[in-house]
Protein backbone atom coordinates (compact mmCIF):
# COMPACT_ATOMS: atom_id res chain seq x y z
CA UNK A 1 0.00 0.00 0.00
CA UNK A 2 2.82 2.32 1.34
CA UNK A 3 4.22 1.66 -2.49
CA UNK A 4 1.09 3.22 -4.20
CA UNK A 5 1.08 6.66 -2.67
CA UNK A 6 4.72 6.84 -3.54
CA UNK A 7 3.66 6.10 -6.79
CA UNK A 8 0.89 8.57 -7.06
CA UNK A 9 3.23 11.09 -5.35
CA UNK A 10 5.67 10.84 -7.94
CA UNK A 11 3.45 11.04 -10.19
CA UNK A 12 1.66 14.58 -9.26
CA UNK A 13 5.61 15.62 -8.55
CA UNK A 14 6.53 15.23 -12.10
CA UNK A 15 2.99 15.67 -13.89
CA UNK A 16 3.02 19.10 -12.55
CA UNK A 17 6.70 19.68 -13.51
CA UNK A 18 7.33 22.06 -16.55
CA UNK A 19 10.48 21.14 -18.90
CA UNK A 20 10.53 23.45 -21.35
CA UNK A 21 14.09 22.46 -22.69
CA UNK A 22 13.86 23.85 -25.97
CA UNK A 23 13.26 27.37 -24.42
CA UNK A 24 14.72 27.59 -21.13
CA UNK A 25 13.41 30.36 -18.49
CA UNK A 26 15.78 33.28 -17.47
CA UNK A 27 18.12 31.28 -14.68
CA UNK A 28 21.61 31.95 -14.21
CA UNK A 29 21.87 28.54 -16.39
CA UNK A 30 20.29 30.33 -19.52
CA UNK A 31 21.37 33.84 -18.71
CA UNK A 32 25.38 34.33 -18.28
CA UNK A 33 26.74 37.43 -17.72
CA UNK A 34 30.67 37.44 -17.27
CA UNK A 35 33.80 39.94 -17.31
CA UNK A 36 37.18 38.89 -19.09
CA UNK A 37 38.94 39.25 -16.23
CA UNK A 38 38.80 39.04 -12.23
CA UNK A 39 41.70 41.84 -11.66
CA UNK A 40 41.85 45.13 -12.91
CA UNK A 41 43.58 48.25 -12.71
CA UNK A 42 41.67 51.40 -12.20
CA UNK A 43 42.47 52.80 -15.47
CA UNK A 44 41.56 49.69 -17.41
CA UNK A 45 38.68 48.61 -19.30
CA UNK A 46 36.74 46.20 -18.10
CA UNK A 47 34.82 43.92 -21.49
CA UNK A 48 31.48 42.74 -20.57
CA UNK A 49 29.70 39.60 -21.68
CA UNK A 50 26.02 38.86 -21.86
CA UNK A 51 24.91 35.35 -23.37
CA UNK A 52 21.38 34.94 -23.36
CA UNK A 53 20.42 31.66 -23.93
CA UNK A 54 16.78 32.03 -22.31
CA UNK A 55 13.28 32.44 -24.24
CA UNK A 56 13.11 35.87 -23.51
CA UNK A 57 14.26 39.50 -25.19
CA UNK A 58 16.20 41.55 -22.92
CA UNK A 59 16.80 45.39 -22.78
CA UNK A 60 19.70 46.44 -20.89
CA UNK A 61 19.61 50.37 -20.04
CA UNK A 62 22.40 52.56 -20.53
CA UNK A 63 24.14 56.00 -19.60
CA UNK A 64 24.73 57.91 -22.96
CA UNK A 65 26.35 55.14 -24.72
CA UNK A 66 27.59 52.72 -22.11
CA UNK A 67 25.68 49.79 -20.60
CA UNK A 68 23.40 51.18 -17.70
CA UNK A 69 24.50 49.56 -14.13
CA UNK A 70 25.07 50.38 -10.33
CA UNK A 71 28.59 49.44 -9.10
CA UNK A 72 28.77 47.45 -5.61
CA UNK A 73 31.40 47.16 -3.36
CA UNK A 74 32.44 45.08 -0.57
CA UNK A 75 32.64 47.11 2.41
CA UNK A 76 32.97 45.60 6.18
CA UNK A 77 31.32 42.20 4.61
CA UNK A 78 28.78 43.93 3.01
CA UNK A 79 27.55 44.75 -0.74
CA UNK A 80 27.31 48.56 -0.63
CA UNK A 81 26.70 51.29 -3.47
CA UNK A 82 29.73 53.75 -2.51
CA UNK A 83 27.62 55.91 -4.91
CA UNK A 84 25.24 56.02 -8.09
CA UNK A 85 26.30 56.99 -11.58
CA UNK A 86 26.32 59.88 -12.55
CA UNK A 87 24.43 59.63 -15.91
CA UNK A 88 24.32 62.92 -18.05
CA UNK A 89 22.25 61.51 -21.07
CA UNK A 90 20.05 58.28 -21.18
CA UNK A 91 20.70 57.09 -24.90
CA UNK A 92 18.89 54.03 -26.45
CA UNK A 93 19.01 51.42 -24.61
CA UNK A 94 20.74 47.83 -25.87
CA UNK A 95 18.43 45.08 -27.20
CA UNK A 96 20.03 41.52 -26.38
CA UNK A 97 17.92 38.83 -28.24
CA UNK A 98 17.13 35.27 -27.12
CA UNK A 99 20.00 33.67 -28.52
CA UNK A 100 22.25 36.51 -28.70
CA UNK A 101 25.73 37.43 -27.57
CA UNK A 102 26.08 41.46 -26.44
CA UNK A 103 30.19 42.32 -26.22
CA UNK A 104 30.95 45.85 -24.45
CA UNK A 105 33.89 47.29 -22.82
CA UNK A 106 33.56 49.24 -19.96
CA UNK A 107 35.95 52.11 -18.72
CA UNK A 108 36.05 52.37 -14.88
CA UNK A 109 38.54 56.01 -14.74
CA UNK A 110 35.21 58.15 -15.06
CA UNK A 111 34.78 56.91 -11.70
CA UNK A 112 37.91 57.41 -10.02
CA UNK A 113 37.51 60.28 -8.55
CA UNK A 114 34.15 59.49 -6.75
CA UNK A 115 35.54 56.86 -4.54
CA UNK A 116 37.77 57.53 -1.12
CA UNK A 117 39.51 54.21 -1.72
CA UNK A 118 39.48 52.83 -5.31
CA UNK A 119 40.62 49.44 -4.53
CA UNK A 120 38.32 46.82 -3.51
CA UNK A 121 36.34 44.00 -4.81
CA UNK A 122 33.09 44.91 -7.09
CA UNK A 123 30.22 43.78 -8.56
CA UNK A 124 28.80 45.34 -11.67
CA UNK A 125 24.31 45.08 -10.81
CA UNK A 126 23.17 45.87 -14.58
CA UNK A 127 19.87 47.67 -15.71
CA UNK A 128 18.66 44.68 -17.41
CA UNK A 129 15.28 43.73 -17.59
CA UNK A 130 12.94 41.55 -20.20
CA UNK A 131 12.04 43.47 -23.25
CA UNK A 132 7.75 42.18 -22.54
CA UNK A 133 8.33 44.18 -19.27
CA UNK A 134 9.81 47.45 -20.71
CA UNK A 135 7.24 49.81 -20.04
CA UNK A 136 7.22 48.94 -15.90
CA UNK A 137 11.31 48.45 -16.44
CA UNK A 138 10.80 45.77 -13.62
CA UNK A 139 14.46 44.85 -13.29
CA UNK A 140 15.50 41.12 -13.31
CA UNK A 141 16.39 39.40 -9.99
CA UNK A 142 19.67 40.80 -8.81
CA UNK A 143 21.09 36.91 -8.84
CA UNK A 144 20.56 37.10 -12.84
CA UNK A 145 21.93 40.80 -13.50
CA UNK A 146 24.98 40.56 -11.46
CA UNK A 147 28.54 40.02 -12.39
CA UNK A 148 30.55 38.14 -11.08
CA UNK A 149 33.43 39.76 -8.33
CA UNK A 150 36.04 41.72 -9.63
CA UNK A 151 38.46 43.43 -7.83
CA UNK A 152 40.32 47.01 -8.67
CA UNK A 153 44.02 47.17 -8.07
CA UNK A 154 46.04 50.75 -8.64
Amino acid sequence: MKKIYLYMIFFLLISSCKFNLDNPELSPESLTISLDKTVYHIDEPLTLVIQNGSNEDLILGNCSTNPGFDIVKLTHSQWEIPYYLDCAAIGEPFEIKRGQVFVRSINLSIFANQLDKVEGKYKLRLWLYKKSEAAERKYLPDSLRTTSVFELVK
